[in-house]
């Protein structure tokens, strides 16, 4: 764990705020594949699954594009 993560996991346990989990590291060949694209979570989902996301969030009045 590097010392930023130690002081963000730090300051929030402070205030009783639980880190819930951390983004993995994108691999190399990934991020210079698309580093001016906009990242989300919708990026290495399968059509259909991304279809299905989108259509909950609509559902709920959400908005994911």
């Amino acid at each position: 764990m590097d010392a930023f993560t130690e002081q963000v996991e730090e300051h929030l346990s402070r205030y009783g705020t639980p880190v819930l989990g951390w983004i993995p590291p994108e691999p190399e060949e990934d991020r210079s594949l698309r580093s001016a694209a906009t990242k989300t979570t919708l990026d290495r989902m399968s059509q259909e699954n991304r279809e299905g996301e989108i259509a909950a969030a609509s559902a709920i009045g959400g908005k994911l594009w």
